[in-house]
Parts: C-alpha cells; sequence; structure tokens
C-alpha cells in the first residue's frame, strides 16, 4: 500500500490516496428475441426427446450457451437450460474445443418410463471467427464422455449482435443413442473441410472436479461469514474466475496484475479476488478438489471472503501441462442511499468527535454544502480520477467567508463502515487535511460519499459563515 498526499492553498486540504489498484468486473444480462440458425429439420430417433443449443453473444464479447429441450412432436421448446460454466470467451484460441459443466436430462426410455441423461456443450473458435457447438452426452455414472454429437445448423457467426439467441438444428435424445444425421454445411459459410487448425481438448479438468470445487468453497466461505449474509453462486461471475483460470493454465503462470474487466460488466459495482491457487494435477478428483478449496480459503483469503459489500461467489478451475489452477472470486453492488447516508453521517461524527477531543466547537452538518460534496463524489466515482472539485467555491451556499475541502478514496472497500474509518484515517495522517478538520474557524461542514468502480469517494467541504446559514432545503440530486 502506498500513499500520496498533496496539499492546496485557499485553505483546501488536498488528500490523494492509492491502495492497491482495482477493477469492477461483470456480466451484462442481455435480452434478444430467439432467431433460428439454419432450419429446424427434426430428427429421426426412433423415440425420446428433442434437444437443441441455443446461444446468445453478451455485451463483454462472449458467447453465453444454453440448451432447450422438448418431449416429443409439436411440442414446445422448454425453458433454456443453463449449465453453470457456460460462456465461451471472446479471446479462446482457435481450435481449443471448451467444456460446460454437465446437465441431467429426464428423457424418454419407452412407453411410460424415462431415464436420466447427462450432456454437455462443447465448443470451439473456428479459422473464420465463428464458433462451433456440439453436445456430448455421457452414458452412466463414472463412465467417460462420448464422441462429439453435431447439430447441422452449429456455428454461431461471429458478427452477430449482442442479446440475440440463435438456435442449432435438433438433436433426439433417448435412454439409448443419441440420433443425428449427416452433416450440411455450416450456416455461416465456413466449409468445414477448410479449417486446417489442429484442435486440442480443453485445458479444463474432469468437470466433476470444477462442480466439487464451488461446493466445497461455497460452504467454506459461509462458514467463515458466520453471523453475516451468507454468500450465493452467481454463474457470471463463476464464468469470469473460469476465465482467468483458463488464462493462468495457459500461461503457466500466476498472471498476478489479471483484470477481470473485460469479462464482468455493469452487473456488479465491486469485486475483489479472494485468492488463485495452483496444484500438481490428479486421478482423484475428491482429494484435487479439498487441496484447492483449502488453499483459496486460506488465511489469507478470509479479509476478502468477509467482506461485507459481496453478496455472491464465483470460482474457476483449468489443468494444463499436469498443474491445475484455481481462482474464486466476490463481487456485490453498491449500497443504498440509506446506506451511503449513514456512512456520511458516521464520517461527520468521526469529525466532530476529532474537534471535540481538541476543545474545538463542533461544526453543524448542512444539507446544501452536502449536496456540493454528495455530487462530486459521484463525479468523481463516475471518472474514476481523484482530483479536487474546480467549482466548489461557487457551488458552495453563499456567505461563506472562508472554504476548503477534502477528498479521498478507498478502493474495494469490504467494509463501508470499515472504508469510511480508513478514509478518516488517511486524512488525519495527513496535515493539511488534518487542518481542515480541526480549523477553528469553520462552523459548517457537508459530507457526500459515493461507491462506484469499486471504489469508495469521499468529499468534505467546509465553509465559514459568520452570519449562519439556513440553506436547509434538499440535498440535491440524491438518487437510489
Amino acid at each position: 500500500m502506498s500513499e500520496r498526499i498533496g496539499i492546496g492553498g485557499g485553505g483546501a486540504g488536498r488528500l490523494v490516496t492509492r491502495f492497491a489498484a482495482s477493477a469492477v468486473v461483470v456480466v451484462a444480462t442481455l435480452v434478444g428475441a430467439v432467431s433460428g440458425v439454419g432450419g429446424q429439420e427434426g430428427f429421426d430417433g426412433g423415440g425420446g426427446d428433442e434437444v437443441r443449443i441455443v446461444a446468445r453473444r453478451v455485451a463483454s464479447g462472449n458467447v453465453e450457451f444454453a440448451l432447450q429441450q422438448r418431449g416429443g412432436e409439436g411440442s414446445d421448446w422448454g425453458e433454456r437450460l443453463l449449465p453453470r460454466q457456460r460462456f465461451f470467451p471472446a479471446g479462446t484460441a482457435v481450435g481449443r474445443w471448451l467444456v460446460s459443466t454437465p446437465l441431467i436430462l429426464q428423457v424418454a426410455a419407452g412407453g411410460d418410463m424415462s431415464a436420466e441423461v447427462a450432456v454437455r456443450i462443447v465448443a470451439r473458435r473456428v479459422a473464420s471467427g465463428s464458433v462451433e457447438f456440439a453436445l456430448q452426452r455421457r452414458g452412466g455414472e463414472g463412465s467417460d464422455w462420448g464422441e462429439r454429437l453435431l447439430p447441422r445448423a452449429r456455428f454461431f457467426p461471429a458478427g452477430t449482435a449482442a442479446g440475440r439467441w440463435l438456435v442449432s438444428t435438433p438433436l433426439t435424445l433417448s435412454a439409448g443413442e443419441t440420433s443425428s444425421s449427416g452433416l450440411l454445411p455450416p450456416i455461416d459459410g465456413t466449409s468445414t473441410t477448410t479449417t486446417t487448425v489442429t484442435t486440442t481438448e480443453t485445458t479444463q479438468p474432469a468437470v466433476d472436479l470444477g462442480e466439487r470445487l464451488a461446493v466445497l468453497v461455497l460452504a467454506g466461505a459461509n462458514g467463515l461469514r458466520a453471523g453475516m449474509a451468507p454468500l450465493l453462486v452467481d454463474d457470471a461471475l463463476s464464468a469470469a474466475a473460469q476465465v482467468r483460470a483458463e488464462a493462468m493454465a495457459d500461461a503457466g503462470d500466476w498472471l498476478s496484475g489479471y483484470s477481470y474487466a473485460p469479462h464482468l460488466k455493469s452487473d456488479w459495482d465491486l469485486w475483489r479476488t479472494v485468492r488463485s491457487a495452483m496444484t500438481w494435477a490428479s486421478a482423484d478428483v475428491s482429494g484435487l478438489a479439498e487441496r484447492l478449496s483449502g488453499s483459496l480459503l486460506a488465511e489469507r483469503a478470509t479479509e476478502n471472503l468477509l467482506c461485507e459489500l459481496c453478496t455472491h461467489i464465483g470460482t474457476g478451475v483449468a489443468t494444463r501441462d499436469g498443474l491445475t489452477y484455481a481462482t474464486a472470486v466476490v463481487a456485490g453492488r453498491s449500497p443504498a442511499q440509506r446506506e451511503l447516508e449513514a456512512a456520511e453521517a458516521y464520517m461527520a461524527d468521526l469529525v466532530n468527535e476529532l474537534r471535540r477531543g481538541l476543545g474545538v466547537d463542533a461544526l453543524i452538518h448542512d444539507a446544501g454544502i452536502a449536496a456540493v460534496a454528495r455530487r462530486w463524489s459521484r463525479t468523481m466515482g463516475a471518472e474514476e480520477s481523484l482530483y479536487h472539485n474546480p467549482a466548489y467555491v461557487d457551488e458552495m451556499p453563499p456567505g461563506w467567508t472562508r472554504v476548503g475541502e477534502n477528498v479521498s478514496q478507498v478502493p474495494a472497500p469490504t467494509s463501508l463502515r470499515g472504508a469510511v474509518r480508513r478514509s478518516f484515517d488517511g486524512l488525519v495522517g495527513s496535515p493539511g487535511h488534518y487542518a481542515n478538520m480541526t480549523d477553528r474557524d469553520y462552523t459548517h461542514f457537508g459530507i457526500g460519499i459515493a461507491v462506484d468502480n469499486g471504489t469508495l469517494w469521499v468529499t468534505q467541504n467546509f465553509g465559514r459563515y459568520p452570519n449562519g446559514l439556513e440553506s436547509g432545503g434538499p440535498e440535491g440530486d440524491t438518487g437510489d
């Protein structure tokens, strides 16, 4: 952690506090109309249920896959079934097959009987930039995954607009075999015979490892959060964590400067990497999951797991060259306005408590001054930049004879109250800002706090009003 302080003149103390850099990450959820990719010919599967793969591009550029099922000819397609790991990263190398976590489907087995079938979606990027998808099924518990089943229409075009769901032609699943027909040319005009890249199997380990690791990490994290709201698993966070795990596996390195920003967008306002881990791969999936979860939940990860503002968690795991890499990330959304107002009141109390301890009169908190401070904190957050309000002198309520301003930032707060205290302590530790907070001439002040881009932004505005101040009224644009 480092700190850089700059003090300005004109009675305005200036604080520029730098902590470890962080970024905000999330995947935007888009909604699009379902459009056919090629014809939707049925397959003569001799009974059973039809399934089709559906896909859309999300705002990050990743392609999201899901599965739909219908029970028989003439029936409607069911809701989209979403595997936990279902995002195909935009930057994946050509020819590299990636797999989703499995889905368990109930399919017809003859008469009134049904049976469970485990399936997963597999996908790779081809030379044209399109994404080719297929389906795999597993015969039973502990058995291997079968050959890739290729729908006739199975290419997701590179230029497809974000949010638009496209569908494959169907495959018929039964308790026995899965049927398909001869392949047709891809719908995006790319010939399957022109793709000459050498394909490699996914670096993601057996899907059971990802599932087991997610369960262990979630249980362990919530065990550490005793008395706090439990974390929930989020698919978008898991997809982002998976992208990082794959990137570490590709690089054979920790990627300590890795940013989630390209993979998570506006759904989350703040995020924290819990921890990343690396260990030798093992055929013992249970033992490997235990070792990885133990490392991800180690003591150094506790602070991030106890993030009060975080509500969800995601995990990812990948194997390459005999090593397995895993990572976990937690995220949350900005506090509600009432919570921010409580944080502003806490900062105001800290300032006045400091003054009383020195025998200095407490400052009067003014709604009009607070509106100036709040608007500026929001501006700094939106611009992701810490600097002084060049117009605060003109924006302060009239009647002052002297004014001052302190600004501060605390990235990636785990606790709103704790972040306010860190900001206050940083201001106290700087002579210029301390002087503003303890100046005997000031009579009024206002506090503005915002949380944006994973950072707490604080503005303190001070004023001397010898004839008093009755700005009252609304505090400007508060918002929710």
